[in-house]
């Protein structure tokens, strides 16, 4: 009896200590998070797209696409309803050639990254192709510190009040840099050159800020990491292990949102780097990009199926 009560003790023990939450692997942390909708589509038409490539969050809700397959911004309420498309094909003032992301400020100006044309593509606040204000860039150069070659992920800071315009981050993909500007185009520091150390960058292809301005991150895609930079551009630390980073964001909270593209699934640290959950996407699906509205909603953007995709996460 005494035998068989040593064993009984001995099996408790051992399932006792076996871990009870879920694995933070890649596979199995869906748990984390609520699917609420998914809206969009492929075409030409009003409230259709083509291989959209980018999605950004106005403070008023509204949802721009960078539609790179039309060469133009789609406009859409927050609940997916149309509302107007920006530019056409071509180099002229307000045109674009495969527009790669977009952002909108606090004050409802735009900066669109004119990828194709190798520059950076200002709107004022009317945000229509007749409130077109001027453009940086336009040559694969880098000796005046403003000129891009095919830039890609953009973001501005400040977006939220008190309103201040505060500088615009472009991912300078083809001169494997990302460059800090002011409003007026005038540069104000740049981080990377092509290797796979610190101080290097390959093919970076997003740019996020932390609500404070006090940190930026690079998706370095080309090294399968993404860098935090302080607010000089100066080299803090990196997340690494990623199959293909394209877009990041940063929420209110200091949460790092990363699409791995590679493995079709969204990843979220905190701002330690600490890993909190992942989402993997069972469906047919090519996510590139994510951006986080004030209530924390997550729209994802699916280049595939030209689709958004709104989430909730509960951390």
């Amino acid at each position: 009896m005494l035998k068989f009560l040593l064993s009984f003790i001995i099996l408790m023990l051992l399932f006792s200590c076996a871990p009870f939450s879920k694995s933070t692997d890649i596979d199995n942390t869906n748990y984390a998070f609520k699917k609420i909708e998914e809206w969009g589509g492929i075409g030409t038409d009003n409230g259709e797209m083509q291989r959209p490539f980018s999605i950004s969050i106005s403070y008023l809700g509204n949802v721009y696409i960078a539609d790179y397959g039309n060469d133009r911004i789609d406009v859409f309420d927050k609940k997916g309803k149309f509302i107007q498309s920006i530019g056409t094909r071509g180099n002229d003032d307000g045109e674009f050639i495969a527009p790669k992301s977009v952002v909108v400020n606090a004050i409802g100006r735009m900066y669109v990254s004119d990828f194709g044309n190798n520059r950076i593509v200002y709107f004022n606040k009317k945000n229509s192709s007749s409130g077109f204000s001027y453009s940086y860039g336009g040559s694969y150069t880098t000796a005046d510190g403003v000129s891009f070659n095919q830039p890609a992920g953009i973001t501005v800071y400040n977006t939220t009040p008190p309103y201040s315009i505060g500088g615009i981050f472009v991912c300078d993909t083809g001169n494997n840099r990302v460059v800090k500007i002011d409003d007026n185009g005038t540069f104000l520091w740049s981080y990377g050159t092509f290797g796979v150390g610190v101080g290097n960058l390959n093919t970076p292809s997003d740019v996020a800020v932390s609500s404070d301005g006090m940190y930026v991150y690079v998706s370095d895609t080309g090294n399968k990491r993404v860098v935090k930079l302080d607010d000089m551009g100066n080299y803090i630390t990196a997340i690494t292990g990623f199959s293909k980073n394209l877009g990041i964001a940063v929420d209110n909270n200091g949460y790092l949102y990363v699409v791995d593209s590679g493995k079709n699934s969204l990843l979220i640290f905190s701002s330690k780097g600490e890993h909190k959950a992942t989402y993997l996407f069972q469906d047919e699906v090519q996510i590139v990009d994510v951006a986080i509205d004030l209530s924390g909603y997550i729209y994802v953007l699916d280049n595939l199926n030209a689709k958004i995709i709104v989430l909730k996460v509960y951390l």
